[in-house]
């Protein structure tokens, strides 16, 4: 799922690997959070899903894979030198997963952005109107 919405629901098989976000050429620094909820039986015993979830960086200095248990709050973050970013999820149990959030970890570098944008067009805007 590329460009996951909060509240967005995946739900994983057991044993199969599932891609739960894949994001390309996003330079922006990130943090993912997500739920993960067993939905079998067990779930009602309040049993804490199990399983693996697989990171993969590539950056400009290659690729990076990072391997952590499946927990019921998982959180991410992503750099800004990850030019492709994928999180993959292998469960134990029937489970469904849940996005919390997906927000841009520096707001300082967004503000930045869109003042040269505003900057850009304010000098622009006179030589456009100039010319009608």
């Amino acid at each position: 799922m590329a460009g996951t919405p909060r509240g967005a629901t995946v739900t994983l098989q057991p044993g199969q690997p599932t891609r739960l976000l894949h994001l390309v050429s996003d330079s922006v620094p990130q943090t993912i959070r997500f739920a993960a909820q067993r939905t079998d039986e067990a779930a009602q015993a309040d049993a804490a899903p199990s399983g693996e979830v697989i990171v993969t960086r590539h950056s400009f200095f290659g690729k990076h894979e990072h391997r952590q248990p499946l927990s019921s709050e998982n959180t991410f973050r992503k750099g800004m030198f990850d030019i492709v970013y994928s999180i993959r999820a292998k469960a134990d149990h029937p489970t469904t997963i849940t996005f919390r959030t997906r927000h841009f970890r520096s707001k300082w570098l967004l503000l930045a952005i869109l003042l040269v944008l505003l900057i850009g067009v304010t000098a622009a805007l006179p030589a456009m109107l100039a010319e009608t």
